[in-house]
């Protein structure tokens, strides 16, 4: 048990459950959180959010990353970097921007099924935590639907701003 707390396992269970998985029950649809309450138990990884971008870092509103309807579909492009835990998470949810509102960005999360065609995910190598993957993730007109959306359309970008508050505070 000792390795555990060396390798940095404390840390990584208090990020990833209190704050994430209360964001996850609050702004998920039922059958986004029946899709990764289907890993309770197992040991597995559930999901993960990927927001950061080569060239914005964190900085919200220099996105990159779009989305845009396009016959009925929505289609996902960009890349995020430094995503930690990504290597074999199920799901992720993206920060996107919408592609179609260049002037008044319209920023939004997607429920994204890391197994569709047009994701490719990079393992970036690091000194510490090895315990844990950190990637980078390009996705290339990924198709998702209306329903993949996490929350309301337009309410990404108050969402994290909430959710980074809260986890500061916690």
């Amino acid at each position: 048990m000792d390795g555990a707390g060396t390798s940095g396992a404390p840390t990584y269970v208090l990020y990833q459950l209190p704050g994430g998985f209360n964001t996850f029950l609050r702004e998920g649809t039922q059958e986004q959180i029946d899709k990764i309450m289907a890993f309770r138990g197992t040991g597995k990884q559930m999901w993960n959010s990927a927001i950061t971008e080569p060239g914005a870092g964190s900085d919200v509103g220099s996105l990159k990353t779009t989305y845009t309807r396009r016959n009925g579909k929505i289609y996902l492009n960009g890349s995020k970097c430094f995503i930690t835990s990504s290597a074999y998470t199920p799901y992720i949810v993206v920060m996107a921007r919408d592609g179609a509102s260049p002037d008044k960005p319209v920023y939004t999360e997607w429920f994204v099924d890391m197994s569709k065609p047009g994701i490719k995910v990079t393992k970036l190598e690091k000194l510490g935590l090895r315990m844990d993957s950190c990637c980078e993730i390009t996705f290339d007109d990924v198709e998702l639907d209306e329903k993949d959306m996490f929350g309301r359309e337009g309410n990404g970008f108050n969402r994290v701003k909430k959710s980074s508050t809260m986890n500061v505070s916690w």
